[in-house]
């Protein structure tokens, strides 16, 4: 998902308030105000946190099936976490650790997605040339690939019924080299992509050689100034870290 950076919260929020909204050009925005939605802002929020799961390859996109890994961030990423943790509970939030459903299924729905031909013009169908694409998807894996998507915003919505923001590692490991990445490195922001739920991603920890370990504060659709609020206490907490 495409996103603005900035230096800190403020400048986000900022930044945030020119871009929102319809602007008569892209379908995917939504003429929805600015605001919190009726959840309890500024007092005690429910704020569920996880540091991995257990993934296993369903088989029916690009990867093959039936193998099953951890999915966790490296030590400096559990640092960022742990101190994340702490200043929200300092800020006198409820934190319970809960890993959302169906999360393991997002690597598969994603691979399918990005395997997909994309046309070369906004106005006309006009597929890559031919071998372009990754790989040539039967309609039967496309349809899976649908199902497994909806199936998986309909869990985390209801998920998200019991909790007002979640909080989780940004990556497996901290910044990496430009060019090293792979699927792996988006492990725990595949999700969200799917799901189109706002998220601040902010560093809570650096490692040794000075390179920033994110965490995610992830909201409710629309929500995206509470978001903001409790990447603020984050800031406020971790922000000296380096």
């Amino acid at each position: 998902v495409i996103g603005p950076l900035a230096q800190t919260e403020d400048d986000l929020a900022n930044e945030l308030r020119l871009i929102h909204g319809p602007d008569g050009i892209d379908a995917g925005t939504v003429p929805v105000p600015l605001d919190v939605g009726p959840a309890r802002d500024g007092k005690r929020l429910r704020i569920a946190w996880f540091g991995g799961w257990t993934n296993e390859l369903r088989g029916w996109g690009p990867s093959p099936g039936g193998e099953r890994f951890t999915v966790g961030a490296d030590e400096t990423g559990r640092a960022a976490l742990a101190n994340a943790v702490a200043a929200l509970k300092d800020a006198g939030h409820d934190l319970v650790e809960a890993v959302p459903p169906r999360i393991e299924e997002a690597r598969a729905i994603t691979e399918v997605y990005w395997a997909r031909p994309e046309s070369m013009s906004l106005r006309a169908w006009r597929p890559p040339p031919a071998g372009h694409a990754q790989e040539r998807l039967t309609v039967e894996v496309i349809e899976h690939s649908l199902f497994a998507w909806e199936r998986l915003r309909r869990a985390m919505l209801a998920f998200m019924g019991e909790f007002d923001v979640l909080l989780c590692p940004a990556g497996t490991r901290v910044a990496p080299v430009l060019g090293t990445t792979g699927i792996d490195d988006y492990a725990f922001t595949l999700p969200f992509s799917l799901t189109g739920q706002p998220v601040v991603s902010l560093p809570a920890a650096w490692s040794a050689e000075g390179l920033p370990a994110n965490v995610q504060v992830v909201g409710r659709n629309f929500e995206d100034l509470r978001v903001l609020r409790v990447a603020a206490a984050v800031e406020a907490r971790c922000g000296a870290v380096r």
